[in-house]
Order: structure tokens, then sequence, then C-alpha cells
């Protein structure tokens, strides 16, 4: 939509965040997704790391999962760290979140898919 001449779009108030501040608010957060190769665990993953946040993708399928991973790596320059999890085994979730704190520091965000 073209403007009228000599009309200005409004400055934006003082304190209010950029449209980049908006976008990047998870910048340096670590979130972790469960899930997250294929359906709405990737597009999860996708759309947080868009937004700034450093990923843990587990999955039971590393092979899937490391596609994925470069994908958003390339896609979205996040820091995304691949990690084998079989939710229905109490070992298996011990070690993977033990090993994605090890990786990539406290956890911010939990998505269990």
């Amino acid at each position: 939509m073209a403007e009228a001449a000599g009309t200005q779009k409004p400055a934006p108030k003082k304190g209010r965040a950029s449209n980049r501040d908006r976008d990047c608010y998870l910048e340096g957060q670590h979130a972790v997704i469960t899930g997250a190769s294929r359906g709405i665990g990737a597009a999860i993953a996708a759309a947080l790391a868009r937004r700034g946040a450093n990923l843990t993708l587990m999955s039971r399928s590393i092979q899937k999962m490391e596609r994925k991973a470069e994908r958003i790596r390339v896609d979205c320059g996040a820091t995304v760290t691949v990690v084998e999890c079989d939710v229905t085994d109490d070992m298996s979730v011990k070690a993977a979140f033990k090993g994605a704190v090890a990786s990539n520091g406290t956890i911010h965000v939990l998505i269990n898919n």
C-alpha cells in the first residue's frame, strides 16, 4: 500500500522493542524439544531457533534428527545439539537431560512432544 506524498509513519515509542528484539526474544536461551525429528516437534524446533534459542533436540532416531538439526543450523544459524532419548526409558531420559545441560547449559524452555 503506497503512502500519500508528505505523510510519514509515526516514530516508534521510546522503550518499545524493535521488530528484531521481538523476533529474537529467546536469544541465548536453551530450549529442549523431545520428539523433534518430524511433525510438530520439528516445526516447534525451527520456530524457536528463528527466535534465537539454542536447541537440544531429542529423539529415538538420531539419523533423522541430525538431518533436521543441520537444516536448522543452516536456515537459522542456531546452535543445535542432538541427543538420543527414548522417553519411555527413565535412564535414557536422565542421561539425555544430563547431556543437554552439559552441552548447552541451563534449560529455559522444555517442549515435551
